[in-house]
């Protein structure tokens, strides 16, 4: 696999998409830790859509702090509101005659010519960079910061000090004292906000409706020319940090993180400890304690938050003289103090000495992890030399490839890995990581020095082979494509990113420069030169080693104890592996691309289309049924075996985006797939196989813009294939006969061939440890997990699953067999086709998967149904278990207020509505309180829970301080005071904007091709066919009034006025507050209890509790 690895990934909090939750939320970023050693994100490892699952650990929730460094500024009311046009004099003490712009780059900024953004990129006299774009279709507008000087720049004596800063500028301004007064701001407007602090840069960043930019950007700009860090609020967020350390603590992505950057030299900045915790960040009184912090934040601030190492990208939809007006208003009063481009270093990271290196490592969670890295190191003017022809992206290329002769091929036939990657994986200023990373089997464990020595081969087989123009020519073609048709990002993400490689490239390529591909033969062979023996580190990740590592006293890593054992390589394998003395003939470079898309034409633009008339972008017209169309409708007297029931066929031809993509969904239901856990294992497993089988073809699609997946469903298989419409129908193809075709070809071959045996056992054992391993995510995790549990009318869970794994009588390629062709004998079918594809050939995907599989209809009733539990009303119940992880020291509770079903699930709009109003509140105000002011963990939100027909409040809690029961008891404590406080005081003008910010989020235009599929498949796929859903909803959303509000929480989820409250308290303690658990004898006043301790007595409980409706379907305009 190509890996290329930027310096910032994902940014955002535990799914606040998915969980409904602002995503304000900010975090240290060790530059890719988790990338860096290939380790996947933390994800709930079972086959159930719609679970709130999570991305990255490396992110929580924002921080708070004060302290004048500027003079303040005071601000007209209405300014402060975000509602009239600035005044010069009064924002920036810059006079509006003096000469506050000193270049402006107008027209010169390469982008592709379907492109309708404007682009001008401007410098303020204070040194400032900024790229103003004028996007005249947002609803959304952002602004990003990126700010050169991160954790490298910490003083020795407070590590972390860059990241307890970052987390200090959300804490209020002079100009805005009042702390949550920003995210207020931004939530009571439809947005949200975000911030990370990498190596060397530091990046905020927000969104907001487009109407409300003025307002945000006067908030934003005031981080930077006034913030405030006074000592209560520096103590409290100091905890603040140190919780988000605690957090972290079990995570392998920052231990082994941490881990390498302890073997660079100690002189040099990648080696420290970036994250920080309360012993870094507070010294003892002897030394100044948190007087000393606050005077290192107020020094820290003075010397690198600095305008001529700041990059601002400003995203609206005003023209671009008025977003220019803007910026200089409110940021050309940002201090400059003459800060470097670039930071040199006093040595290198990895000197001679400390290179040729194998590291053993003992990681938390079970996991074989190989990783040959090379240090590279250059100077600031070598790495702006690269950045045309990319040397390291043409070799990742080679190495991560996995089509026919690559070492993923040989090494994967082997048996001994699961994946490999290949990239660059770090890069700063005086050094570019490039990493081969492999995910080991067991027997590849074995084989550890046959592997790299097959890496150094393929590598000689580079270095004898002359750089292939033709290999180099495809990547240039692919990525002029991808340019070429570059469709729109969210605002946000735009910002942030672009923000960033403003630092990177020069102004009129900042659009281009990640694209362009230069031809350079000789920086390819200067770059080759260096992936030797002598200057690699290699590090073996197994959790095998834990015994050895006990027994031998292995060393431990300073801040987060990894055991560790970090030798020399010997000489001779060094030598070795220098110059292998064949290449094994297995191995060979990649034969030409065949998937290349050469035909770009669209289908909107041919004469019978172009009459079409322009679809709306606020409610777009929904997909049309094809089959069965009113000519093709169904007699009643149809027999049941007839393979036209059960089917429907969608499409929609795009007119919107205008690129020649395609979108083809198909979802197969059977209610055999999810009818136990056995043949839910059986089916993922099979899965595993199917790509394997797939993988050399899928990945050449893959390289040329394709990509597909077949997936598993608690109501059935999903099939996905997408990409450039020229190819995709080779693709599709492929994947439908190789689908149902290996159930066959196994058949032939029997059960008991050694390549299947191989195979199967391989898959078995990733599929064992990716369920095992859920054991050791985060806590709050497991709350989560726990919840659905509960709450999903038929949930098998993943200790069944494992049970199933380990028992080899059931757990075996016949069984698999004969399972997978009987949950493939019967099947219903809807399928969808959007983008550059018109309606002949959207029946023609559907009849290619038809012909591959060949399935019969299900009986009626047969269909699968997803049902919610309804809670006992006037009840709570308790659901306690322990953490499984000895380990970690923090608890978690999620407490959820069940209030009625769905509309489709015999509920109304009007619930559905309020409950979203409620919970978008309730995101802001329950991490304020919880969070913010009572600092009970890092970990903290409220989100809207709706699982199939059911809904309700959810607030989850992390935290290494309060047992479950107390949390418990905190959150109650919030939602009192939320109804009282908050609700009940509710401004006409605070409530309209909660209102509105509602209303934009459901109005928001799809930016890509894309998320116009994706949200009508989501009806379709649920059999929901909900088209107009926004706009039903909408409509209500205009009628609500505050008394709406209030009598919904008094009926449903007030503890002290709900006549019938159905109260949900999920409970995972630690071992530090294993003795603080709810006992059988626990009582609320006035209501009944339930405390369950086991699956077991979660399943007998279960059986005696009703189920809400299954959602039904509803009618759409143009139906049939």
């Amino acid at each position: 696999m190509l890996s290329l690895v930027l310096l910032t990934a994902a940014r955002r909090g535990p799914t606040a998409a998915a969980l409904n939750k602002p995503s304000r939320t900010t975090a240290f970023f060790p530059t890719i830790a988790r990338y860096f050693y290939n380790i996947p994100q933390p994800s709930c490892p079972f086959p159930v859509q719609g679970f709130p699952g999570t991305t990255s650990n490396f992110q929580s929730h924002r921080r708070q702090g004060r302290f004048q460094v500027l003079a303040s500024v005071k601000v007209p009311q209405d300014v402060a509101r975000g509602k009239s046009t600035l005044s010069t004099s009064s924002l920036s003490g810059v006079s509006p005659a003096a000469p506050a712009i000193v270049r402006v780059l107008d027209d010169g900024i390469k982008k592709p010519a379907r492109d309708d953004r404007q682009y001008r990129m401007i410098w303020l006299k204070n040194g400032m960079q900024v790229l103003l774009t004028s996007d005249p279709t947002t609803d959304v507008a952002s602004a990003s910061m990126n700010i050169h000087a991160g954790h490298f720049q910490d003083p020795e004596a407070f590590a972390g000090l860059a990241h307890f800063h970052e987390h200090m500028l959300f804490l209020g301004t002079e100009r805005y004292p009042k702390e949550g007064e920003y995210e207020q701001f931004l939530n009571q407007n439809g947005g949200s906000s975000n911030a990370y602090t990498a190596m060397e840069d530091t990046n905020y960043y927000f969104s907001i409706k487009w109407e409300e930019l003025q307002g945000a950007l006067d908030r934003f700009s005031a981080f930077f020319t006034c913030p405030r860090f006074d000592n209560a609020s520096t103590e409290r967020e100091m905890k603040a940090v140190d919780s988000e350390h605690t957090n972290n603590l079990q995570d392998d992505g920052w231990r082994l993180f941490q881990l390498q950057k302890s073997t660079a030299h100690p002189e040099h900045p990648f080696h420290k400890f970036g994250s920080g915790n309360l012993k870094t960040l507070l010294p003892p009184p002897e030394k100044g304690g948190m007087e000393a912090t606050r005077e290192a934040l107020l020094a820290f601030h003075t010397t690198y938050y600095s305008a001529d190492i700041m990059k601002l990208a400003i995203v609206g939809r005003e023209d671009l003289d008025t977003l220019q007006e803007w910026a200089v208003q409110l940021f050309a009063g940002v201090r400059t103090t003459g800060q470097p481009s670039h930071f040199p270093y006093p040595v290198e990271a990895w000197g001679p000495s400390r290179l040729g290196t194998r590291l053993d490592v003992v990681p938390v969670r079970e996991m074989r992890r190989l990783s040959l890295a090379w240090p590279l190191p250059h100077n600031w003017e070598k790495q702006r030399a690269l950045q045309s022809s990319k040397p390291a992206r043409y070799l990742a290329h080679l190495l991560g490839h996995e089509g026919k002769g690559s070492l993923h091929s040989y090494l994967n036939s082997q048996g001994w890995i699961e994946s490999l990657s290949a990239g660059s994986s770090v890069k700063t200023a005086d050094m570019d990581m490039f990493k081969v990373s492999l995910s080991l089997t067991q027997a590849g464990m074995e084989h550890i020095e046959e592997i790299v020595g097959l890496v150094y081969q393929y590598l000689k087989l580079l270095r004898s082979s002359p750089v292939d123009r033709k290999v180099f020519e495809e990547l240039k073609t692919m990525s002029e494509i991808k340019f070429l048709f570059r469709e729109k990002e969210n605002a946000v993400d735009f910002a942030s990113g672009i923000s960033s490689m403003m630092h990177e490239y020069p102004p009129e390529n900042i659009l281009w420069g990640p694209y362009a591909l230069d031809w350079d033969e000789q920086a390819v062979r200067d770059y080759l030169s260096l992936l030797t023996p002598e200057r690699m580190h290699l590090t073996v990740v197994s959790k095998a080693f834990e015994e050895e590592a006990q027994k031998e006293a292995w060393a431990k890593e300073k801040w987060y104890g990894t055991l560790h054992k970090l030798e020399k390589l010997p000489e001779a394998k060094v030598a070795a592996w220098s110059n292998p003395p064949d290449i094994h003939p297995m191995l060979s470079l990649p034969s030409p691309n065949e998937f290349l898309p050469t035909d770009f034409s669209l289908i909107c633009e041919q004469p019978a289309y172009k009459s079409l008339a322009p679809d709306d972008p606020v409610h777009p017209s929904p997909p049309s049924l094809l089959f069965p169309s009113s000519a093709q409708a169904l007699p009643a007297s149809l027999p049941a075996s007839s393979p036209e029931r059960g089917v429907k066929v969608f499409h929609k031809l795009d007119t919107t985006f205008k690129v020649p993509k395609v979108q083809f969904f198909a979802h197969l239901l059977s209610r055999q797939i999810y009818s136990s856990p056995p043949s839910v294992v059986l089916h993922r497993l099979y899965n595993m196989l199917l790509r394997d089988e797939l993988n050399e073809f899928a990945y050449e699609a893959a390289m040329a813009g394709l990509s597909y997946s077949v997936t598993t469903r608690t109501t059935g298989l999903s099939v996905k294939v997408s990409g450039y419409s020229h190819k995709l129908p080779v693709l599709l193809e492929k994947v439908a006969g190789k689908a149902k075709g290996l159930l066959q070809e196994i058949k032939d071959k029997g059960a008991n061939d050694p390549e299947i045996q191989q195979k199967f056992n391989k898959h078995r054992l990733t599929l064992l440890r990716e369920y095992m391993n859920f054991d050791r995510e985060a806590p709050y995790e497991r709350a989560l997990y726990n919840t659905r549990q509960v709450l999903d009318g038929q949930a098998w869970h993943l200790a069944q699953y494992i049970q199933v794994l380990n028992d080899h009588s059931t757990c075996n390629v016949q069984t698999m067999t004969d399972v997978v062709e009987e949950g493939m004998a019967r099947l219903d079918c809807d399928a969808y086709a959007h983008g550059n594809v018109n309606a002949e050939e959207a029946l023609s995907y559907f009849q290619t998967l038809k012909d591959s599989w060949r399935f019969s209809p299900l009986y009626d009733g047969e269909q699968p149904e997803e049902r919610a539990v309804m809670l006992h009303a006037n009840s709570t119940l308790i659901y306690q278990t322990p953490g499984p992880n000895p380990e970690e020291d923090n608890s978690a509770t999620e407490v959820y207020i069940q209030c009625g079903p769905t509309h489709l699930s015999g509920g109304d709009t009007k619930s559905d509505v309020i409950l979203d109003v409620l919970s978008h509140m309730a995101s802001t105000s329950a991490y304020q309180r919880l969070r913010t002011e009572q600092q009970l963990g890092y970990i903290v939100f409220a989100f809207l829970r709706r699982l199939n027909g059911g809904q309700g409040l959810s607030v989850v809690v992390q935290s290494p301080s309060a047992s479950p029961p107390q949390l418990d008891g905190f959150i109650e404590d919030w939602m009192a005071d939320f109804r009282e406080k908050e609700l009940g005081t509710l401004s006409d003008e605070d409530f309209e904007s909660h209102l509105l910010a509602v209303e934009s989020m459901k109005l928001e235009k799809d930016k890509r091709l894309s998320e116009e599929a994706y949200r009508h498949w989501a009806q379709i796929v649920e059999r929901r066919y909900d088209f107009y859903r926004e706009k039903r909803e909408v409509a209500v959303l205009r009628t609500l009034s505050k008394q709406d509000l209030l009598s919904f929480w008094d009926t449903h989820i007030s503890a002290a006025t709900a006549p019938a409250r159905r109260k949900l308290a999920v409970y995972v303690h630690s071992s530090k507050h294993a003795s603080d658990t709810c006992r059988p004898g626990v009582s609320e006043t006035g209501r009944g209890v339930i405390l369950v301790e086991s699956m077991e007595a979660l399943r007998k409980l279960k059986r005696g509790l009703s189920l809400f409706p299954a959602p039904g379907e509803v009618e759409w305009e143009g139906r049939e």
